[in-house]
């Protein structure tokens, strides 16, 4: 029982403030529905009920993934009691919830709220492992927003019914199964490898690991991006060795910290992200050509989806520290400053990839949805991504590095990204797409490039540090 209480109490342990957030949107959700009375929608209630379900269960799957290794695992009754302290929370999250809609004389609120809440729930704790499941989370907040009223009405009183709440909650713990059945059982530790020795094993760090990532629907796709990272490494270090230009070297480092990001992987990875788009914005040709607010939510979709790559990176570089003890032999650098600095430089060149495809998304939501102002959507867009993405690139490399902090860091950029457009549009609004665009834009690019350029001398006087996370 006292191992059961500990799990469940968890997300409090230096997480607090985040738990209480996402509590009170829970409560805000249920009072509005208490509150309202007979009167309320159920379009009043669920987007926040979803919202807290959402961060609650990111929160959850946060605390709980640490825990998924070998040590945990060989603990006795280790999995029944997660399987318990799940259960738990589930319980105790939804059967307030029935209780409250159930009171409040909501009784046909309650199907949708359990059904969709859990799968939204199980999809943001499985995010934790499995990054995929951000779509479907993406395709439940967002999609009503995209479908003609008739067809809304007709897909929502389906979802009331009994038999859809139990079919969700089933596919919610098949998603849990699925993120976390291959994390619950033990396995060898992999090998501590290093980039610049990767050149000859197409990136596979131990026997284990390539007969995990030889099967499955993403094999194809996993070797394409190797496959590329491969060639890219070995044709910059051939390169490097023949003549030793500042242009190689900097090929090399990028090659040695960016893996993925070489030529096949960032038109791979545009074309994914378009592909995702496209599927989600079907919803609006299917419920009709929608302009107006749908847009501007598609935009911020767009904003939020590119600037993952300025997160992913920073975890990345947060890993990958170890290996760059092989990156400063390589080199050997007079001064550790230049050292420091051109690893900076290398990773800022993710900036404007993240503006790029930003407004790849804007072309493609225009071509779509329409827009009354389309000059000012695509400048906005543009402006707030390359403002944006190179704060949000100092405040990964120099921010802190814990969990909770970083996971506050996170919602914050994210209201950032989302401000600033929105920001940038209304003034389009009001002073015309060219003169909006200069009033606004050049003081948020100016105030992005003063904060990059004092991250990037701040990180030039760090010493070089070769340990995980620090």
């Amino acid at each position: 029982m006292k191992a059961l209480v500990r799990l469940v109490l968890l997300p409090w342990r230096g997480h607090a403030v985040v738990m209480l957030g996402g509590l009170t949107l829970y409560a805000i959700a249920l009072w509005l529905a208490v509150f309202l009375g007979p009167d309320a929608t159920l379009m009043v209630f669920l987007p926040l009920f979803l919202l807290a379900m959402q961060l609650l269960g990111l929160l959850l799957g946060r605390v709980m993934a640490p825990l998924l290794i070998n040590e945990s695992l060989l603990l006795p009754n280790f999995r029944r009691r997660l399987v318990q302290a799940g259960l738990l929370i589930w319980s105790g999250l939804f059967g307030l919830t029935a209780a409250v809609l159930s009171g409040s004389g909501h009784e046909t609120f309650i199907p949708i709220a359990i059904g969709v809440g859990t799968l939204v729930w199980a999809c943001a704790v499985a995010m934790s492992v499995e990054k995929i499941y951000l779509a479907v989370i993406l395709v439940l907040v967002f999609g009503p927003q995209l479908v003609a009223p008739p067809q809304l009405a007709m897909v929502i009183a389906g979802l009331q019914s009994g038999w859809a709440s139990v079919l969700l909650v089933f596919s919610g713990a098949l998603v849990l199964w699925h993120a976390f059945d291959r994390r619950l059982r033990p396995r060898d530790p992999r090998e501590a490898g290093s980039p610049m020795a990767m050149v000859n094993s197409r990136w596979v760090r131990s026997p284990a690991d390539a007969h995990a990532h030889a099967r499955g629907p993403g094999a194809l796709l996993r070797a394409v991006f190797e496959g590329g990272a491969d060639y890219t490494l070995q044709r910059a270090i051939k390169r490097q060795r023949r003549r030793d230009t500042p242009w190689r070297r900097a090929v090399l480092f990028r090659a040695v910290l960016m893996p993925y990001d070489n030529v096949i992987g960032i038109i791979l990875n545009t074309v994914l992200v378009i592909g995702g788009s496209v599927g989600l914005l079907a919803l609006a040709l299917y419920g009709g050509r929608a302009t107006g607010a749908p847009a501007h939510v598609m935009a911020y979709m767009a904003l939020i989806v590119a600037r993952l790559r300025c997160t992913s990176m920073g975890a990345s570089f947060a890993r990958m520290r170890p290996h760059l003890a092989d990156l400063y032999l390589a080199v050997a650098p007079e001064r550790n400053a230049s050292f420091q600095r051109r690893i900076f430089d290398t990773l800022a060149t993710v900036i404007p990839i993240v503006a790029i495809e930003a407004v790849l998304g804007g072309v493609l939501l225009y071509a779509v949805l329409g827009d009354r102002s389309p000059g000012a959507m695509l400048g906005a867009l543009a402006i707030a991504a390359l403002g944006m993405g190179a704060i949000d690139l100092s405040m990964e490399l120099l921010g802190p590095r814990g969990r909770a902090a970083r996971f506050a860091l996170m919602l914050f950029t994210m209201a950032l990204y989302v401000g600033v457009y929105g920001l940038l549009y209304i003034a389009c609004v009001w002073a015309g797409a060219p003169m909006g665009l200069v009033l606004t834009g050049v003081p948020v690019l100016a105030a992005a490039a003063g904060v990059f350029w004092l991250a990037r001398d701040s990180f030039a006087d760090q010493p070089p540090v070769f340990t995980p996370g620090a």
